[in-house]
């Protein structure tokens, strides 16, 4: 058994993707885990650099990840782009996304099967949605099981127009 001490957060990250990786058998991180994760780690980085610019912390946020998965920044910009996207929401809208997260770990979201894993795929167009509210207003739609996650994709597509 390996023991750490005196890690920092980016650090013991690190340790948890690369043990993840080694152990075929271990449980990997699911969609949810990780834009959590990001978002923590986003908080924390804005926290640590109160006067830097909001690019100079973005920057150095995905450094941070790109250091911990193993990836390229390249690779972490093309494999993360929607998660990255989803952590980097911060009041209403992370609230109501993580009540997407609660709602689909409790399997209330509408047509939602058994053993269904969320995937970054519902949230592929929900960048482009302009208006602060409507976003609010898809995710609490979705969390709420008004509307099924092909809904929420559709309609996240025909609202950016």
């Amino acid at each position: 058994m390996d023991v750490y001490e005196g890690l920092s957060e980016e650090q013991c990250l690190y340790v948890a993707f690369s043990h993840n990786e080694i152990h075929e058998k271990s449980r990997k991180m699911n969609f949810q885990e990780k834009v959590t994760i990001f978002h923590r780690l986003l908080e924390k980085k804005k926290k640590s650099m109160p006067n830097k610019a909001p690019k100079v912390i973005a920057a150095s946020w995905r450094a941070d990840i790109s250091t911990f998965t193993r990836k390229t920044r390249d690779e972490v910009k093309n494999s993360y782009k929607i998660h990255l996207y989803l952590a980097s929401c911060f009041g209403r809208t992370w609230e109501s996304i993580k009540m997407v997260f609660a709602a689909f770990d409790k399997k209330t979201i509408k047509g939602q099967k058994t053993n269904q894993k969320l995937t970054q795929y519902p949230f592929t167009h929900f960048s482009k949605i302009k208006a602060e509210m409507d976003k609010i207003h898809l995710l609490k739609s979705l969390a709420s099981g008004e509307i099924s996650l092909e809904e929420f994709r559709k309609e996240c597509l025909a609202s950016r127009t």
